[in-house]
């Protein structure tokens, strides 16, 4: 890294325009920098104390820094490979088969899990292999951490291998083995799971005399209609849902607890929604024969649909990646719940941008909204990093300046919007924020330090595009 851009680095490093951080560690990790011996220790510590960071600075540390890591234990955590190292640096050679049975057979906990990380994307039968080949001498502890790196290149040739670690005596390893195999559509425990959906949660049809409005209306009704036209919606089909009335040891094997795990929600209601939580998305879309759009139209019961959203909403949290499936979902809260829509949710990942941007334009010009301070809108803003587009930065701009009571709520998200507002409504924004801040001294400290750290970005951005030019 440039001496004039390590200035940067040290700055963030020491607590001031932290936010800056992940971008000027992916631009290093672009540009092929690494950090210069001198820094490596404070860079080391850095991470040591701030585990969010490890996967951007990792690449950052070079040969060295990771041999360094080995001479200190509180730097353990560098001596794995991160995705980036893994595909992008030319400096890890494959090791020869032998040096791999060794470092495996000798090699500390550490460095057997970034073996297995980087077998995994290259060789995932040589990784699972060598898994299987010490799994009843290794410490039951260790075990999870192998079979998690199995969701890299994972297939159904490491299903019966899962399968068999469905018997376990460590829960943490046979939980590994069961989110797994719960990717795996085809895997005798997601069939298992469907079997005991089908005979609960049954499509029925009936005749159906309601007519389909035509497309028409605002850009979310639209969107709507787009989802649901009137060759899928032609009967009318309802979901009905009957509960478990038992947990076998067979269901307790697959994953299910026998307990809830708050007291809210009755035994037999968890059971069902534990069993759903399994079932992979596209299992309801070909077992039913449908698409998601009419899947997600049919539950209309009103004492389980939320249920029934939610369960299938949990399969896009744990990382299932359907874009048709995410859409339906989206504009199913928008519609029925839209102050309760899930924001813990990639929706930015699995969503068009268009469709995105409508559903939260959706959400702030909701008529009659209540809830201003709990709208969903503001938290999916701060997670939404693409510059805004101009109507949806005016709508931001129209909620902002309708506030009244208690901004507190907003004072912890309005900061992170200023990155993205377009450049001719910045002056408008911060003429917002400012009237926001009169009888707010904490909102006036955020603007002021909001405005500093955008001088920061600038000029950060200006030395490393000044490096990467002399560089070339």
């Amino acid at each position: 890294v440039p001496a004039e851009v390590m200035q940067d680095l040290t700055v963030m490093m020491s607590g001031e325009y932290r936010e800056a951080l992940p971008e000027w560690m992916q631009t290093a990790t672009e540009r092929g920098w690494r950090v210069a011996e001198a820094h490596l220790v404070e860079l080391l510590e850095f991470g040591r104390g701030h585990p969010e960071s490890r996967d951007a600075l990792l690449p950052l540390l070079g040969k060295r820094g990771r041999w360094l890591a080995t001479q200190n234990p509180d730097w353990k955590y560098a001596l794995r490979f991160s995705l980036a190292e893994i595909e992008d640096v030319p400096d890890i050679e494959d090791d020869g088969a032998a040096d791999t049975e060794r470092l495996w057979q000798t090699g500390t906990k550490e460095e057997r899990v970034a073996l297995l990380h980087r077998l995994r994307r290259s060789a995932p039968a040589q990784a699972r292999t060598l898994v299987e080949s010490t799994w009843k001498q290794d410490a039951s502890a260790e075990r999870a951490e192998f079979v998690a790196t199995f969701a890299a290149g994972l297939s159904m040739e490491d299903e019966p291998f899962l399968e068999n670690t469905l018997d376990d005596k460590r829960k943490e390893a046979r939980k590994a083995a069961q989110d797994l195999l719960t990717c795996l559509p085809d895997s005798r425990l997601c069939q298992r799971m469907w079997e005991r959906a089908r005979a609960l949660v049954q499509l029925q049809t009936a005749p159906d005399t309601t007519a389909k409005p035509e497309a028409a209306g605002s850009l979310w009704e639209r969107f709507k209609y787009v989802l649901q036209p009137k060759s899928i919606a032609a009967p009318a089909e309802i979901i009905t849902v009957e509960l478990p009335q038992a947990c076998d040891k067979a269901m307790i094997r697959d994953g299910v607890e026998a307990k809830p795990s708050y007291s809210s929600i009755g035994e037999k209601t968890w059971w069902l929604t534990e069993i759903l939580k399994c079932i992979p998305l596209s299992r309801w879309s070909k077992e039913w024969a449908r698409p998601p759009s009419a899947i997600v139209a049919a539950n209309r019961s009103p004492e389980w649909q939320r249920m029934l959203l939610e369960s299938w909403t949990g399969a896009l949290r744990n990382g299932e990646d359907d874009q048709d499936w995410a859409m339906a979902l989206f504009a199913c809260w928008g519609e029925t719940a839209p102050n309760h829509l899930p924001v813990d949710v990639p929706w930015n990942n699995l969503l068009p941008p268009d469709v995105l941007e409508t559903g939260i334009l959706n959400l702030l010009d909701a008529a009659g909204q209540e809830i201003q301070f709990g709208n969903p809108a503001f938290a999916l803003l701060t997670r939404y990093h693409v510059v805004w587009s101009v109507p949806l930065t005016r709508s931001l701009l129209t909620k902002l300046s309708g506030l009244e009571g208690n901004s507190y709520y907003i004072a912890s998200s309005i900061g992170a919007y200023a990155p993205f507002i377009p450049s001719d409504l910045r002056a408008e924004f911060f003429a917002v924020w400012s009237k926001l801040a009169e009888k707010n001294t904490y909102l006036q400290g955020q603007m002021e330090r909001s405005l500093a750290l955008d001088a920061f970005r600038i000029e950060m951005r200006r030395k490393m595009d000044a490096a990467a030019l002399q560089e070339n």
